[in-house]
């Protein structure tokens, strides 16, 4: 009974490193700015989907959808922003594992998203420096 038990921990515990390396939380990218105007952010937005190979689509003044399709995953996301900042959230997907009851997803989607993220934040940045530069 001892054996079973410490071969049932030993394939139990071999198992874990897997599924946590191919299930993470679905979290949303938030960032908090100042900047001139939400035509400004938005114009960032629409540089870095283009730079990351994400398609955008303009849904109002305050929010555009992407979506990103490599080999067989898809994912789509909505961007919600003004002046003060943007959010990242999930809307859906397509071949990444993703469980709304554990709300987690494949790896994948949070490195896409992340990058993502970071692109839209260097526009941002990059947008500001031009607009002191200019104001020199």
């Amino acid at each position: 009974m001892k054996k079973v038990l410490v071969v049932a921990f030993a394939l139990f515990m071999s198992v874990i490193p897997a599924f946590a390396a191919s299930a993470v939380y679905v979290k949303p990218f938030t960032m908090h700015l100042s900047a001139k105007d939400s035509k400004t952010v938005e114009l960032a937005i629409l540089k870095a989907c283009k730079a990351c190979k994400w398609s955008a689509v303009k849904i109002s003044d305050t929010e555009i959808q992407a979506h990103l399709a490599i080999r067989v995953h898809k994912v789509s996301v909505s961007i919600r922003f003004d002046a003060n900042g943007y959010e990242i959230n999930y809307l859906s997907s397509e071949n990444m594992s993703y469980s709304s009851r554990r709300n987690s997803i494949h790896s994948k989607y949070n490195t896409w998203v992340s990058k993502l993220y970071k692109t839209i934040a260097a526009n941002i940045n990059s947008a500001a420096i031009k607009e002191l530069e200019n104001a020199d």
